[in-house]
């Protein structure tokens, strides 16, 4: 693990802890070899290409680092409300400090599992994003069956290994 990396896992659910990842969607691109590879989205996970295009649109704003506009367009209310722009945005620098840029991305990588938390049934996206010093792995969490446009959660961390279906 890279010095600084430990603090890095920003995990912001509202309201959420010991979410259960064991729901009904586990699937992702690749082969059990490689989990950064490129497919189409298909079969039972093809409803939710919502989600894949606001997931790299997210990742775009990282790596052009406009966090103020991500922060606007992508938070949900509730994420604002534990918060704030200014605090989202030092913690983004700090993660660009510490890995580097966000250099690359392949858009049809994707990996979805979804979970339920106090009532909430959530879509979990697992990007994984090349930065300048290492893989990092971008964990975006949506309410299922919503419009899968505002994130309600949110986590960055460094990427160990391959990722089996269903491993955030």
């Amino acid at each position: 693990m890279l010095p600084g990396i430990r603090f890095l896992v920003l995990f912001l659910i509202v309201g959420l802890s010991g979410c259960d990842i064991s729901g009904t969607i586990s699937a992702r691109s690749g082969t059990l070899d490689d989990d950064y590879v490129e497919e189409p989205l298909s079969g039972g996970v093809a409803e939710y290409e919502t989600a894949l295009v606001t997931s790299n649109n997210i990742l775009t704003l990282i790596s052009k680092s406009k966090y103020p506009d991500l922060y606007r367009i992508y938070f949900s209310d509730a994420m604002k409300a534990q918060m704030t722009s200014k605090e989202f945005k030092k913690f983004m620098i700090q993660v660009k400090e510490d890995v580097g840029p966000l250099r690359a991305y392949k858009s049809m990588q994707w990996n979805f599992s979804s979970g339920k938390d106090k009532g909430l049934d959530l879509l979990y996206s697992v990007k994984i994003a090349e930065h300048e010093k290492t893989m990092m792995k971008y964990i975006f969490v949506f309410e299922k069956d919503k419009p899968y446009i505002n994130i309600v959660g949110f986590s960055v961390k460094q990427r160990q290994g391959i990722s089996t279906p269903g491993q955030l």
